[in-house]
């Protein structure tokens, strides 16, 4: 009687609609399937889109000339993409660590070719832009 003599049971909200992912900016290289394996790898110019299906994950390539080169990657995803990257050096792959589990902000010494892997930690469907700068 309290409940009805201060207006009731409130209804629960509606859920928030899924956001809309952003638009690939002008001049994104699309993303293209089959990519999931390093050896498969995408080529990325400055700016790359793609999407993740449900467990999958995406392999984008891009190298960098010889001397001294300041680069960044910044992943940006409609979910919880992540990103790692690896530099192929005599041979052998190694894994350049994380600025932030979206991006890195890392100056390089010498020539190379880099692989990147895009993820959902949670393996959720969903959309993302990847950005090279160098």
């Amino acid at each position: 009687s309290y409940v009805n003599a201060h207006g009731g049971y409130a209804a629960a909200p509606a859920p928030a609609p899924a956001p809309a992912p952003d638009p690939a900016p002008a001049g994104a290289s699309p993303e293209r399937e089959p990519n999931d394996g390093y050896r498969a790898a995408n080529a990325l110019g400055a700016t790359g889109c793609g999407a993740l299906t449900a467990g999958d994950q995406d392999w984008i390539h891009w190298s960098i000339g010889a001397g001294t080169t300041s680069y960044q990657v910044d992943l940006r995803a409609t979910g919880d993409a992540q990103v790692k990257m690896w530099k192929l050096v005599n041979g052998q792959y190694v894994q350049i660590a994380n600025d932030t589990p979206t991006s890195f902000v890392k100056q390089s010494t010498s020539a190379g070719t880099y692989v990147l892997g895009v993820w959902s930690a949670s393996g959720a469907a969903q959309s993302y832009t990847i950005a090279l700068t160098k």
